[in-house]
């Protein structure tokens, strides 16, 4: 049989011990505690059941060692797409600088442009009006060239009807009852007929100073045409109006007018006048005047002489 001893065989209490009272006087302040409790191993059960010693510094280290690792990895990630949008930000400004620099090189190149064309265009409208007035220059030039031409051809192809006196006025008598007659020769000395023929014919007693009025008071003959070479006579008298019989009849000289030429205060003048077509259907005339003085002295026989001519047409 076993003996114990008296300290086995006393019956253990269940109550404990009071702790002993602290004294506030002495107590440690809180920040104290705090560095005796991280000082203080706290002992915790692993998976394998063996206690692991571990501080509040140690956990807290953990705790943001993992935080730290997710920071700086999104702060790594934030820093390389900041990076990336830095580089598109500024390859794009480059881009932009470049392409701003092409459009302002291509503005002042159609600037230059531009003003090249208005100037080529200003210049272009001055030579193209310099040639246009150049070309009707020419054009004119060419058109009076034709017209000239064709002046010239039917000048050279047309009708050209004369008119002269046959005989010597010189030699005409006069006799008081009966009228001055002068006769006259219509010729076509032209290469080509003349059509429609008018003739008209006066003679007229004048003041030896006063000019002839040239009236004509009838025609004296009115034919269809006229061939090359062909003439005919007519005659240029005196005559007057016959209101009885309302037509034109010849008039007797008269005394007075017999004695003023043959004194000197008057003189004859007899004229006629021819106007026809050729056969390019363009209107002629031709004028003749001849005067005579049955005695010598001065007389106004100028605005006679200047009545002869015909048309250039």
């Amino acid at each position: 049989m076993e003996t114990t001893s008296g300290d086995d065989n006393k019956p253990q209490s269940d109550k404990q011990e009071p702790l002993p009272l602290r004294n506030t006087d002495s107590a440690p302040a809180p920040k104290q505690v705090l560095e005796s409790a991280s000082q203080s191993p706290i002992f915790q059960e692993n998976i394998a059941g063996k206690p692991s010693e571990e501080t509040p510094n140690d956990c807290e280290r953990k705790e943001l060692g993992e935080f730290e690792r997710l920071s700086l990895r999104w702060a790594r990630l934030n820093a390389v797409f900041v990076g990336l949008t830095l580089i598109a930000i500024t390859g794009t400004a480059v881009v932009f600088w470049d392409q701003f620099k092409e459009m302002s090189s291509q503005t002042d190149l159609l600037a230059i442009s531009a003003r090249q064309a208005r100037r080529d265009s200003a210049e272009s409208s001055v030579n193209a009006s310099k040639q246009l007035a150049i070309a009707h220059q020419q054009a004119d030039a060419a058109e009076k060239g034709v017209k000239a031409i064709q002046t010239q051809m039917r000048q050279d192809q047309r009708a050209w009807v004369e008119i002269t006196m046959i005989g010597d006025t010189t030699k005409t008598p006069i006799d008081p009852r009966q009228p001055i007659v002068i006769p006259l020769k219509i010729t076509n000395a032209g290469k080509t007929r003349g059509i429609g023929i008018k003739i008209r014919a006066e003679v007229e007693v004048v003041s030896k100073n006063a000019e002839p009025t040239f009236k004509y008071t009838k025609y004296h003959g009115v034919t269809g045409m006229i061939y090359k070479d062909q003439s005919f006579e007519i005659t240029a008298d005196t005559h007057m109006e016959d209101k009885q019989l309302h037509k034109i009849v010849d008039r007797p000289l008269g005394q007075a007018d017999y004695d003023d030429l043959n004194t000197g205060r008057s003189y004859i003048v007899y004229f006629a006048s021819v106007r026809y077509k050729d056969i390019f259907g363009i209107e002629h005339w031709t004028h003749f005047c001849g005067w005579h003085a049955y005695v010598t002295g001065a007389f106004t026989a100028g605005k006679c002489t200047a009545y002869n001519g015909a048309d250039n047409n």
